[in-house]
């Protein structure tokens, strides 16, 4: 049972990492095609029950990762 576990939980590790991903690529593109900043993280803090603060900084994290930092956010992808 422990060896199976420890491979379930890297395997979790990798599909929560995979879906995180995800998550920074629709931020991204979500905030992207959005003018005004302030409302983004407004609306994004309400959503995910978040402050502000908080979604200021996935904003800004998940805009670069996908402008700054591709290959970071590809591997994130893969679940590296």
């Amino acid at each position: 049972m422990g060896e199976s576990s420890i491979e379930c939980l890297v395997e979790l590790e990798r599909e929560i990492a995979r879906l995180q991903a995800l998550q920074v690529r629709v931020l991204a593109d979500y905030s992207s095609a959005r003018d005004d900043a302030a409302d983004v993280a407004s609306e994004v803090a309400l959503a995910l029950a978040i402050s502000e603060n908080a979604a200021r900084i996935k904003i800004g994290l998940a805009r670069d990762l996908v402008t700054r930092l591709p290959e970071t956010l590809g591997a994130l992808s893969r679940g590296d």
